[in-house]
């Protein structure tokens, strides 16, 4: 097996992975900093599925330091409470490119992305709530016990800021229905890679290689260790894969936090979207022009929450999707910045958005 067959899989291909033996690959995930698939044993059945992450470390990375950085970020999500895969193994493959780390662990079942895509129009307000219900229970709430004090505070009076954080995605949160739970549906999150702990120099842990560029690490910090940003995020991509659902999504995680008296929470979200939220629907393209001809970086997640708005009110359709998912891929960064064109090419799309 070499560095290239692991890091380049197809659905239907065959791979022997060290300690796991021969298996098939099912399913290749989306993921923009490693490769992720779905594979089978070839001599087990599919109950004996597992998900392999692979993640190419450079020659002068420690592969030992990367696992016990991620042991203690598993951990801790424990420790607090959250819902989190569990019986992970690594495997290491090296070649002269660097070390692929290699993560498996026991498939639970479809992604939350995967599954609000494939509810059919039918499914009903009390299912889709049920879902979110669930997801905030298991992976968002235990995160309550995280926050750090407000800053020149009394240690009691705590903040929204957290001192271990998620990328709070559909994508990395997987389900299944389970009438044993409270609200019928098994949530388990499932991205520890990498992990996001604050490090002993104080400092974030956010992407690897870490981003030094002060904004990107800013908003980098807002929606991974900041329950506000962690649901703006969640919001926003449940929104980019079903965009009628929008408003419906956005009421159920109001509600979860209204009946939880986390007021705090709602509050920074609705001063984050004080001027975006469902009236923007009434905007004419002029109009949404005007609003983002000075955004800036400085405003990526803003870009996200007027385009799930204006979507929201949108009747289905393929060039909405297309719409919605380019987007995204516009506005996403990981340790770099976003450049200008790619700016510029988001808000002239938004104001396309308006007249689709």
């Amino acid at each position: 097996m070499t560095v290239q067959e692991v890091l380049h899989m197809e659905k239907g291909s065959h791979i022997e992975l060290p300690v796991v033996g021969w298996v098939e690959v099912m399913e290749v995930f989306p993921s923009y900093n490693r490769t992720v698939f779905l594979a089978r044993p070839v001599d087990a059945g599919p109950e004996s599925a597992i998900v392999v992450k692979s993640f190419l470390l450079t020659n002068t990375a420690d592969p030992q330091q990367f696992i016990t950085t991620i042991q203690g970020y598993f951990d801790k999500l424990r420790s607090y409470g959250v819902r989190v895969v569990h019986n992970i193994q690594f495997i290491q493959s090296h070649g002269d490119e660097g070390t692929v780390l290699i993560q498996t662990e026991k498939y639970v079942g479809p992604n939350l992305d995967q599954w609000i895509q494939k509810l059919s129009p039918a499914a009903g307000v009390g299912e889709i709530q049920n879902i979110i219900e669930s997801v905030l229970t298991s992976c968002f709430l235990p995160l309550l016990k995280a926050r750090l004090p407000e800053n020149g505070q009394p240690a009691e009076r705590l903040s929204n800021r957290l001192e271990i954080g998620l990328d709070f995605l559909g994508r990395n949160i997987v389900c299944r229905k389970d009438s044993a739970q409270e609200y019928g549906w098994l949530a388990v999150y499932v991205d520890l890679m990498p992990a996001k702990l604050i490090l002993g120099c104080g400092a974030h842990g956010l992407e690897v290689p870490e981003p030094q560029d002060p904004q990107v690490r800013k908003l980098g910090i807002f929606r991974h260790y900041n329950l506000a940003g962690l649901l703006i995020a969640f919001w926003c991509h449940l929104t980019k894969h079903r965009p009628e659902w929008g408003q419906l999504f956005f009421k159920a995680i109001n509600r979860f936090l209204k009946n939880r008296e986390l007021d705090s929470v709602r509050s920074e979200i609705a001063g984050y979207m004080s001027d975006l939220g469902p009236r923007v629907k009434k905007l004419s393209s002029d109009q949404v022009h005007k609003l983002v001809s000075g955004w800036t970086f400085e405003d990526v997640f803003r870009f996200r929450i007027l385009a799930c708005q204006i979507a929201s009110f949108k009747e289905p359709s393929p060039p909405l999707e297309r719409a919605m998912s380019l987007l995204f891929s516009l506005t996403h960064f990981q340790e770099r910045p976003l450049e200008e064109d790619a700016i510029a090419r988001a808000k002239k799309l938004i104001v396309e958005l308006v007249e689709l």
